[in-house]
């Protein structure tokens, strides 16, 4: 037996409780225990970081699928694909706090080819098993301007099991032999959370890698979701006796790994393909899959391998085999697109079936990501985070813009960043000036804990805009409520701007909240004299 993950000690005495032995993988609790950690969490799940998100749902990554998706546009137009007022649909999958929808569709209405494109809208529809999600984005004020205008529509969909959907705003119903039209879908960080199977060759046999499961003892009820970072998971390998327990259509698969790998192990994301399968069924006349994750996509990269592991982040996830997709897109007519270079830590592909005109622009878009891609900017940023303590402010405003107004970075750089702004130029400050605004437009909120608009009035507070700095400090205040801290910024730019009236009701607020905040009473002290220096 094979341990890929480890328990916490419950004490010397306690012994682990079994709570299924010799599972396949694809149907183990693992995945209930998955889904009802997501139903329960909700966006939960992602305001306090648990479960990662950030790689694949920020700026940079949008604005490279949104040129992709504007390329397959200007193929469908050249291949007269779309009917005049027809829209495109895109289709994300586990859109979960929404963040990568709001980036994407910024990204894509800014983007200049757009306009060349009459008559041919988009309707991008964010889709999720979860209800609580779904709930989340109806009563989200950023996403209603969207949904008004009629570019953006919701459904639940799960992508395990279903094979059509309903979109909530417009009434339409998308399902296989309907009305079939062009489609795109997006898949990031989604398919690592759905089930797979495993095996290992042994000796030019196949066993199946099947699960056992074990949870310490006086574990409670397991649909709550604690257990999924508690659980032992480890494998049992049987041999397999005539062909594997797969789907027919993914047979060729199994079989084509075992003339490759010759020794080791190999995992199918069979829940992932099933899903793509569905998908290629609702579309029409061209059908795009854009998808990231960790993972791999080389066929050298299958080689050497061990029985799965799983990760634990609240949720659980499997690195996913897009090397596999590739191979059952191509089964279906289509072909896969893979950067050459490809980092583990974020795989990323597109998958094209039926590519009008050729695809010839779509592969174009995809190449640029050759030179620079979702990966890169992932790899890029840590080392603009490890390497900030050294740079100067321009450098560092240049790693911002790179980033595409990146809100995650300039938090992560900002102690960096506000010492240097002190001593800002002229036009170092514009240019600091014009990206708090680029970065507060693409910032989409879910209530983390980090307060982006705080720090923005702190950055224009320090760069001497203090009537910025009073919007962003108003803006912080509308969402996360009157804080100490907040008011009393807010009172010092008001007494900077010669409002010393509005300066001694704000700082009043900033004692109530915080009345052990020290700054806050020398600060009344000083507006109280200018008062009665005014009043004589």
């Amino acid at each position: 037996m094979e341990a890929h993950l480890d328990r916490p000690s419950a004490g010397p005495t306690a012994e682990p409780v079994v709570i299924e032995r010799g599972s396949r993988l694809s149907r183990s609790i693992l995945w209930k225990l998955q889904r009802d950690y997501f139903e329960r969490a909700g966006v939960g799940a992602w305001r306090t970081g648990q479960v990662p998100h950030y790689i694949t749902s920020n700026p940079f990554v949008a604005g490279a699928y949104a040129r992709i998706v504007t390329a397959f546009l200007r193929d469908l137009a050249a291949a007269g694909a779309l009917a005049p007022g027809e829209p495109l649909t895109v289709i994300e999958l586990g859109a979960g706090s929404g963040r990568f929808a709001y980036h994407f569709l910024q990204k894509l209405l800014a983007e200049p080819r757009i306009p060349l494109l009459q008559g041919a809208p988009i309707r991008y529809v964010m889709t999720d098993v979860s209800p609580a999600n779904l709930a989340f984005w109806r009563a989200h004020p950023q996403l209603r301007p969207f949904c008004n205008a009629g570019v953006l529509d919701i459904a639940r969909f799960d992508a395990e099991r279903d094979t059509s959907l309903m979109l909530e705003i417009s009434g339409v119903t998308l399902s296989p032999g309907g009305a079939q039209r062009p489609l795109v879908a997006i898949a990031n960080y989604v398919f690592d959370g759905l089930p797979q199977d495993a095996w290992v060759l042994r000796g030019g046999v196949l066993h199946e890698s099947r699960v056992t499961l074990a949870a310490p003892a006086g574990t409670g009820d397991l649909a709550d979701p604690a257990p999924l970072d508690q659980l032992d998971v480890a494998y049992e390998h049987e041999p397999v006796d005539g062909a594997p327990y797969v789907d027919p259509d993914l047979e060729f698969l199994v079989a084509e790994y075992q003339q490759t790998i010759g020794e080791g192990a190999l995992q199918l994301p069979i829940a992932a393909l099933e899903c793509v399968r569905a998908l290629s069924r609702l579309a029409g006349g061209g059908f795009l899959l854009l998808s990231a994750d960790k993972g791999y996509c080389h066929e050298e990269e299958l080689l050497h391998r061990d029985a799965p592991h799983i990760a634990r982040h609240g949720s659980i996830s499997l690195d996913v085999d897009y090397h596999a997709i590739g191979r059952f897109v191509e089964r279906l007519g289509g072909e896969a697109l893979f950067p050459a270079h490809a980092p583990r830590s974020l795989c990323f592909g597109a998958f094209l079936l039926d590519a009008p005109a050729g695809g010839a622009e779509t592969r174009a878009a995809f190449a640029a990501t050759e030179v620079f891609g979702p990966g890169d900017w992932f790899m890029l940023k840590k080392g603009v985070e490890a390497a900030a303590a050294g740079m100067d402010l321009p450098h560092v405003l240049a790693a911002l813009r790179a980033g595409g107004d990146d809100a995650k970075l300039f938090m992560d750089v900002f102690d960096r960043l506000l010492p240097l702004s002190r001593s800002a130029s002229p036009a170092e400050r514009r240019a600091c000036f014009n990206l708090g605004r680029r970065l507060w437009e693409l910032h989409y909120e879910i209530g983390e804990e980090r307060d982006l608009a705080f720090h923005l009035g702190v950055w224009m507070r320090e760069l001497d805009y203090r009537e910025e700095a009073i919007r962003y400090f108003e803006r912080s205040r509308a969402t996360r409520g009157t804080k100490g801290v907040t008011a009393f910024n807010l009172a010092y730019c008001h007494l900077g701007q010669q409002r010393a009236a509005e300066a001694l009701r704000c700082v009043e607020e900033a004692i109530a909240a915080d009345p052990t905040l020290p700054e806050a009473r020398a600060l009344r002290t000083e507006i109280r004299a200018i008062l009665r220096d005014e009043a004589a």
